[in-house]
């Protein structure tokens, strides 16, 4: 997962297709450092909560097509 995350690299958040095409594995990264403590806990939920929102509106954009 955190190979992914290097290959991406910025653009792993941002971006609509990267994060419909690896949502599953962007959950158990985000879960993983925040179960281990990672970084800045509040950055690290604010982070997940910001691309679970940008899926949410991938989904919704996928679905109208």
């Amino acid at each position: 997962m955190e190979k992914l995350e290097y290959l991406a690299g910025p653009a792993l958040y941002p971006s609509h297709a990267w994060i419909w095409k690896e949502c599953i594995r962007l959950l158990a990264l985000g879960g993983f450092k925040i179960g281990i403590g990672k970084g800045d806990l509040h950055a690290l939920y604010k982070q997940q909560e910001n691309w679970m929102t940008k899926l949410g509106f991938t989904v919704e954009m996928n679905l109208t097509l």
